[in-house]
C-alpha cells in the first residue's frame, strides 16, 4: 500500500523494483538503508534504526520487509520541512502524513521510489532516552549506522507485544537467548517504569527454559 495523500512533489511510484545503477553486491533493502542514512546525515537529523532488522541483529534472524527508523524531531520547528526536501527526490511519501507525524510525535511511512522498499520513520522516541543509548555497527562495507542498543530493542518489543504483536514475542526471547552480556538491572527497571515487566519475567522464563 502506498502512502495516502502523495502530491505532485512525490513521483508516482513504480510497479515493481527497478535495479538499473545497483551494485550488483547489494540487496535491494541495503540501497534503500544507505539511502536513508545519506539523507538523515544530511538534514542534520539523529537516528537509530530499531525494528525487525534490529530484533534479528541481537537474536534469531528473520526476513523483515521494511525499515524502521527512529528519529528526534523535538524542539525543531524546521524539521518538516527538512525532512520533506532530503527524502521527496528519491521516496515517495505524503507530505500531509509528514507534517501530522512531526507535529503528534506518530510515524509516517515513505517508500523507495527504485527498489519498493518502504521505511517506516518514528518521529518521537517510545523509550526515555534512547537516541543516546545506540550503538554504532557496521551493516556493510562503508557503511556504521547507529543501532537501537539490545536493551532498548527489547524494551520497544515489550511495548509492540502490549499492542497486540505476537511476532514480538518471538524476537524477544530470542534477543534475551543471546549470550552476550546485557544490563538486566537496566531492562528490568526501564521495563517497570514502562509498565511492561511481568511481561518481561514471563519471556525471559521462556527465554531460559530454551538455553
Amino acid at each position: 500500500m502506498w502512502p495516502v495523500g502523495c502530491t505532485s512533489r512525490t513521483p508516482a511510484p513504480r510497479n515493481s523494483s527497478d535495479r538499473r545503477g545497483i551494485d550488483p553486491g547489494m540487496t535491494e533493502f541495503d540501497v534503500t538503508l544507505q539511502r536513508v542514512v545519506a539523507a538523515l546525515a544530511k538534514a542534520g537529523i539523529r537516528f537509530h534504526l530499531t525494528g525487525g532488522w534490529a530484533s534479528s541483529l541481537y537474536g534469531e534472524p528473520r526476513f523483515t520487509q521494511d525499515i524502521d527508523v527512529v528519529i528526534d524531531c523535538r524542539g525543531r520547528a524546521s524539521t518538516a520541512a527538512m525532512l520533506l526536501e532530503v527524502l521527496s527526490e528519491e521516496f515517495v511519501l505524503s507530505e500531509e502524513a509528514l507534517r501530522d507525524a512531526v507535529r503528534t510525535g506518530e510515524l509516517f511511512q515513505a517508500i523507495d521510489q527504485q527498489t519498493l522498499v518502504k521505511v517506516d520513520f518514528h518521529t518521537a522516541p517510545r523509550i526515555p532516552g534512547e537516541l543516546n543509548r545506540s550503538v554504532t555497527q557496521p551493516l556493510f562495507p562503508g557503511l556504521n549506522v547507529p543501532v537501537v542498543s539490545r536493551e532498548d530493542a527489547i524494551l520497544s518489543k515489550l511495548l509492540w507485544i502490549r499492542q497486540g504483536s505476537q511476532k514480538s514475542r518471538h524476537d524477544v526471547v530470542g534477543m534475551l537467548m543471546n549470550p552476550s552480556p546485557l544490563d538486566v538491572e537496566y531492562l528490568r527497571s526501564a521495563a517497570r517504569n514502562l509498565n511492561v515487566h511481568s511481561l518481561l519475567a514471563e519471556l525471559e522464563r521462556q527465554a531460559d527454559a530454551m538455553k
